[in-house]
């Protein structure tokens, strides 16, 4: 009975042991996955940095090649209202550019006189860069506008034509075109 007893103790103390010895090496798993995901998050925080930072960069070198383009002129009184504000301390406001059709067609048909005429280079540069500025300030201006399908439907409607020879010249179906002058008639 003695050596049942023994047998039994020693199987239960090997089994003991077994179980702790799974449940360390459990417990080690958990934290090794830990320690990856800490890794990946302060690799992602890393690469989203960086981005960030290049992002940054690419706004920088917009915004300089922006201030570049601005004609001579504009530089120019630009860099003397520096050296005003730097000499009086004030704070200065430039006033905003508001285009305005009528000005740049005054701009563009002004001719220069015969003196002027031999500074015409410069003077043509500097139109180059202002008609450039003035372009992506105003909207460009439309040459035609084009009709629409629905347009051009009514009008033949109108004209007396059926259905029918309106969706064979607009290359449309019999249905569309129904539909299209239905709620063309309703608003």
């Amino acid at each position: 009975m003695v050596n049942f007893l023994l047998f039994l103790s020693i199987t239960l103390n090997l089994i003991a042991i077994l179980s702790i010895v799974i449940l360390y090496l459990r417990q080690n798993r958990f934290v090794d996955i830990e320690k990856e995901q800490k890794k990946n998050i302060e690799e992602m925080e890393e690469i989203i940095s960086t981005f960030i930072s290049e992002i940054k960069e690419d706004n920088e070198q917009f915004i300089e090649k922006l201030y570049s383009f601005q004609p001579k002129v504009i530089q120019q009184e630009k860099r003397e209202e520096k050296e005003m504000d730097d000499a009086t301390n004030v704070d200065f406001k430039p006033k905003e550019l508001k285009g305005n059709k009528a000005m740049l067609n005054v701009y563009k048909n002004t001719s220069p006189s015969p003196s002027e005429r031999e500074n015409n280079k410069e003077d043509r540069l500097e139109k180059e860069d202002m008609e450039e500025l003035l372009n992506l300030i105003l909207p460009p201006e439309k040459e035609k506008k084009e009709k629409s399908i629905a347009e051009l439907a009514s009008e033949m409607q109108a004209e007396g034509k059926s259905i029918e020879e309106i969706a064979k010249t607009l290359n449309k179906g019999k249905t569309e075109m129904e539909l299209l002058l239905k709620f063309r008639q309703n608003s």
